[in-house]
């Protein structure tokens, strides 16, 4: 069995998600005056940003918890009268600073290897572009795929799982993961769409024995799907 780590940015989304519609709610109810509190809320970004950068991860994916720290932090700055800058008119200028920042180092970087890699586990990111993984581990544990306007892609057709289970997180945000699997693995589908979607297409599996991929996380307004 996969040994994972239940502190996940996923629990801090779910848990301060959670938080703030019990405030909402106690506020239209009458009783707990939410007041300033609500301002507050961008604190939940970057508690996963800080979740996610103390998760073993790659560069790349520590630089993803990374940008949920900034975000998060501008915005709760912002809210509390920090900030004479708005996080949102900043917005489309970021965007394009990043957009270029990605051309610029894609192109750098050169074509991009997409031999089979042999890690037990598997990392990618994707951020207004797109990224594509091929492991083929005797021995596969899981990972994280994330990907912001952009896509990532994951193929494991030549990879066997290490025990009973493996496990992927993934998050899609205006973006779109697709991971690749055997015919032999029995797909587990937990991602919780928002505005989004997960759709497993593999063939159903019919043996109790087969080895469990299982595929959770958040899709908003992207899509994870997986196929044979």
């Amino acid at each position: 069995m996969t040994e994972r780590s239940y502190l996940t940015p996923r629990l801090v989304v779910g848990l301060g998600v959670t938080v703030l519609g019990i405030v909402l709610l106690l506020d239209r109810l009458g009783i707990f005056d939410a007041g300033d509190a609500i301002l507050l809320w961008p604190g939940i970004l970057v508690l996963v940003g800080v979740v996610q950068l103390l998760q073993p991860q790659t560069p790349s994916s520590r630089s993803w918890g990374l940008v949920w720290v900034l975000g998060g932090g501008w915005l709760l700055l912002n809210n509390l009268g920090w900030f004479t800058l708005d996080f949102w008119e900043a917005l489309w200028p970021l965007v394009l600073v990043l957009g270029g920042a990605t051309l610029v180092w894609r192109a750098l970087r050169g074509p991009q290897d997409r031999r089979p890699h042999d890690d037990t586990t598997v990392h990618g990111f994707a951020l207004m572009g797109g990224t594509v993984l091929v492991n083929a581990s005797p021995a596969f544990r899981g990972g994280d795929l994330n990907a912001v306007m952009g896509g990532c892609e994951l193929d494991l057709r030549q990879a066997r799982i290490e025990g009973e289970e493996a496990v992927i997180d993934t998050f899609a945000m205006w973006g779109g993961i697709d991971i690749r699997v055997p015919e032999t693995w029995k797909v587990i589908g937990k991602v919780v769409p928002i505005m989004g979607g997960f759709e497993d297409k593999t063939r159903p599996k019919q043996t109790e024995n087969a080895p469990r991929l299982v595929v959770r996380g958040v899709a908003i307004m992207g899509a994870v799907e997986v196929k044979n």
